[in-house]
């Protein structure tokens, strides 16, 4: 069975996409896009892949422009893009393309020409090498590489797996970059990270070592980069057992367990299968269910994995819930406004109800967010709902009369140990409908945590909680904390514990230098790495190089109000990010993660430079929608309620609601007590 990357994605954004799609034999997109009258996405990589293969035979007038500086390159490479490439393609779809493919594939193609300009630049600015020939020769290794690797997932199983990568390069430090180019907002990073590594481990198997590399085009140019070693960990446990699933998928037939439905939001609203799919896997009640892949992504909602959202209205988490609206009563003042509705499903979360809406006629979510604040004045709610999308659905969050509270206790006890040595897991909170959220900060796209909320947000707990839980599930020798606290109101008084890598830094003046701290014994994990020849601590345990028994354990550096480190001097303000970002850049390696946390999120508190460095993000209560959308990048924390409530942007973009777990101070410090047991 051969299997092409772009298939092996889809099967993983939807199962039952991918059994559909090989049954009609067409062309489709993971994301369920149409048919198009031409390949917008394909024509943009020939393009950039054209592009490419011209520097190698460049004009003088090209060379003499990238002597220049970037401007000036870029200037004349999108010159010849538009004589070259753009008319001709414009002349023979001019009466196919809207105005908007032709802006979006110029915008597309410009962002790409930059992204390889810079690339160039950088190994000049190196000064390793100075003409255009030379950097060409250095940092464009090849382009629309043609991939293939065999495997065997399985007994008697045995799988082609073919691609192309879009560009294989070399940094300025010398490091070979696979880089696959993505023609839209970044929605789907999973699902984009999955598709890069696969390209990553497709050159594993030319024996040729290269870190992935995304980057978008579309709406700016976006560039993420992971860590090689972790990618290709994490890729080498899961890739068998999924490519075992995936050929089962592809023999599916009724009534065998039909495939699991996709767990990512809106995509079966986009998707040209959608009308007939819920037919072609429908299941009789006393007929085989679906099981969810291992590898499925998981939505903001959490849904189900049939796909459906259960009515419950009670739970492990949530107790019995009396609903705070009635569903008649929403649907008749929703209808009132023009927005008609039908409540389809109600899901509890410990402080929050979510009515699931199907829309009828015309009705938007755009409409019935207008009308969020109108809602809360005719229903009596204590404050606005949030609305959202969901699959299939419009989620209105609305806060329960009476929230509960999650032990953090109870909550340990109903999850396992994990005994992969990379991984830093503990949970973050419970989600609507009871699910348990965790967070690994072992994990590449969530190995530094933001955490922002206002007085009386539940921000202190929620980060004593965190410390809390990674004592309960790690000894020492796995972790440790460096704790800085200049108010003194969350960490002064956990003292004297072999958790505690310095003890707590409560002086403002010491901060810097703490910071300095951390980075020198990162510095110093690199030189123990490079003198064992690894790259990362899950290697260097495994390594017999190694001159020492220690097992280098996580350090946790966390920063409760770092606003007034930020708004003091210039000087102080430059020499704070400046050690946040090299922590953050370089940490993951030498497993030391960041969690900064503040009650003023602000823009001049958050700058730019400290949001690109954490992807991963938590907001409690804030005071106003600017508020939220500095730290989440959208609206919604200044409607949470009871303290604990959350929105956490993590592994993706998309927004998921939890309710942060519950712990007091004396429970912290028995647990960061020694302990013989640990």
């Amino acid at each position: 069975m051969t299997l092409s990357v772009s298939q092996a994605v889809a099967a993983l954004g939807c199962p039952r996409y991918f059994v559909l799609s090989r049954r009609a034999r067409v062309r489709g997109s993971p994301r369920g896009t149409p048919p198009r009258s031409f390949p917008l996405g394909r024509t943009l990589h020939q393009m950039v892949a054209g592009f490419a293969a011209s520097l190698r035979d460049a004009p003088a007038s090209l060379a003499s422009a990238f002597e220049e500086g970037p401007e000036a390159f870029e200037a004349v490479c999108l010159d010849a893009a538009v004589v070259r490439w753009y008319e001709p393609w414009l002349d023979e779809y001019a009466s196919h393309a809207t105005q908007q493919d032709a802006v979006g594939l110029w915008e597309m193609l410009a962002a790409a020409v930059r992204f390889v300009g810079q690339a160039l630049q950088a190994h000049r600015h190196a000064g390793t090498q100075r003409g255009l020939a030379e950097c060409v020769r250095a940092g464009l290794i090849a382009s629309e590489v043609p991939l293939e690797r065999v495997v065997r997932p399985g007994a008697g199983l045995q799988l082609k797996v073919t691609g192309a990568a879009d560009l294989l390069v070399r940094d300025a430090r010398g490091r070979q970059l696979v880089v696959d180019f993505k023609t839209y907002p970044p929605p789907d990073e999973p699902l984009d990270l999955f598709q890069v590594a696969l390209y990553q481990w497709l050159l594993e198997g030319r024996g040729i070592a290269a870190e992935p590399v995304l980057v978008y085009l579309s709406p700016s140019l976006v560039e993420r980069r992971f860590d090689g070693a972790a990618v290709a960990q994490t890729l080498q446990e899961k890739l068998h057992p999924f490519l075992a699933e995936l050929s089962r998928w592809a023999r599916w037939r009724s009534p065998s367990p039909p495939p699991p439905p996709t767990r990512l939001p809106g995509l079966c609203e986009r998707c040209p299968y959608h009308p007939p799919c819920p037919d072609v896997f429908a299941v009789d009640a006393g007929g085989a269910r679906a099981r969810p892949s291992a590898l499925a992504p998981t939505g903001p909602g959490e849904a189900a994995a049939s796909g459906s959202p259960a009515p419950a209205v009670s739970g492990e988490w949530t107790g019995s819930c009396e609903l705070p609206v009635d569903r008649a009563a929403l649907e008749r003042v929703l209808g009132e406004f023009r927005c008609s509705v039908s409540v389809t499903g109600v899901q509890s979360g410990p402080s929050v109800v979510r009515y699931l809406l199907e829309p009828r006629s015309e009705t938007t979510i755009r409409r019935i967010r207008l009308h969020a604040e109108d809602l809360k004045v005719r229903l009596g709610l204590p404050v606005e709902p949030m609305v959202n999308a969901e699959p299939n659905a419009i989620a209105v969050d609305v806060a329960r009369p009476r929230p509960i509270a999650v032990p953090l206790g109870r909550l340990l006890s109903k999850v396992e140990p994990d005994p992969h040595p990379g991984r830093l897991r503990l949970p973050l909170g419970v989600g609507i409908g009871s699910c348990v959220r965790m967070l690994d900060l072992g994990d590449p796209a969530t190995v530094h945590l933001l955490v922002a909320g206002g007085t009386g947000s539940g921000k202190s707990t929620l980060l004593l909680a965190l410390v809390a839980a990674l004592a309960a599930r790690y000894s020492p020798g796995e972790v440790q904390f460096v704790l800085i606290d200049p108010k003194q109101v969350t960490f002064g008084t956990l003292q004297d514990s072999p958790y505690l890598f310095y003890p707590p830094v409560t002086e403002p003046d010491q901060v810097l230098g703490t910071l300095e701290g951390v980075i020198e014994e990162m510095n110093g994990r690199y030189r123990r790495l490079h003198d064992a020849g690894v790259q990362s601590r899950e290697e260097w345990l495994g390594s017999a190089r190694r001159a020492s028994p220690d097992v280098m354990p996580h350090l946790v550096c966390i920063v409760d109000e770092f606003a007034d480190l930020v708004s003091g001097s210039r000087r102080d303000r430059e020499t704070f990010e400046k050690a946040v970002g090299e922590i953050a850049r370089k940490g993951r390696a030498a497993a030391i993660h960041l969690i900064l946390a503040t009650q003023r999120p602000d823009s001049t508190v958050i700058s730019g430079q400290i949001k690109n460095n954490f992807t991963a993000r938590v907001a409690l209560k804030v005071g106003d929608r600017k508020s939220s959308e500095v730290v989440l990048d959208a609206p919604g924390a200044q409607t949470l309620t009871a303290p604990g409530d959350m929105l956490a942007r993590l592994e993706t973009p998309a927004l998921v609601r939890l309710q942060a777990p519950y712990v007091n101070l004396a429970q912290v410090r028995q647990l960061l007590k020694p302990s013989p047991s640990r």
